[in-house]
């Protein structure tokens, strides 16, 4: 979900003299493959944002690349799916958390779903050290998969938009797209 808005995003969250820098960075790490840029930048811009607020950057910035991949979920031909990324807690976690509230899942249920997914991240836990923190830089929090964060992040889309359909709408999803996801997605009432 890293689209040319969110990179823009983070790198203007910068002053003047680290953005050159960085650009320096990004010709070495083209001529070398270290990733220097990366960890420059997390330590001194990203790690200061709560993994909460990196969360709502790629919810408002990602918002038309989430809604491609529901309109892709809406295609019968792509059904059964398997939705995962690298630790299955950040990008899958947003997706996840997304789709469920569109489903119209209590918060309550999807934070818990969310926060669930830490016990999964434990027999990788060495390696997803050793990725986030070690090789990009980022701070020990952000391999977590705290409530809070989940929290806070549906907190903005109810305050901000009132609805998980009303987010999406806001993007383009259409009230007759959204009914057809429900009807992929869910058991018809039984009477």
């Amino acid at each position: 979900m890293w689209t040319m808005k969110i990179i823009w995003h983070i790198f203007t969250q910068a002053n003047f003299i680290v953005r050159w820098l960085s650009l320096i960075l990004v010709l070495i790490d083209w001529l070398s493959g270290l990733h220097l840029f990366v960890k420059f930048y997390t330590w001194l811009v990203l790690n200061h944002f709560s993994v909460a607020k990196q969360y709502i950057d790629v919810v408002e910035l990602a918002k038309p690349v989430i809604i491609d991949v529901i309109r892709f979920m809406c295609r019968e031909d792509s059904l059964p799916m398997l939705i995962h990324c690298a630790h299955g807690k950040d990008r899958t976690g947003l997706l996840v958390a997304v789709v469920l509230g569109l489903l119209e899942v209590e918060s309550e249920d999807i934070i818990r779903d969310y926060a669930e997914s830490q016990d999964g991240l434990l027999c990788i836990k060495d390696r997803v050290y050793q990725e986030i923190v070690e090789r990009y830089g980022f701070k020990l929090e952000c391999t977590y998969a705290e409530r809070e964060t989940m929290e806070e992040v549906l907190e903005h889309i109810e305050k901000n938009y009132g609805s998980m359909s009303e987010y999406l709408l806001s993007g383009g999803f259409t009230l007759k797209e959204q009914e057809h996801f429900k009807r992929l997605f869910l058991e018809p009432e039984s009477e």
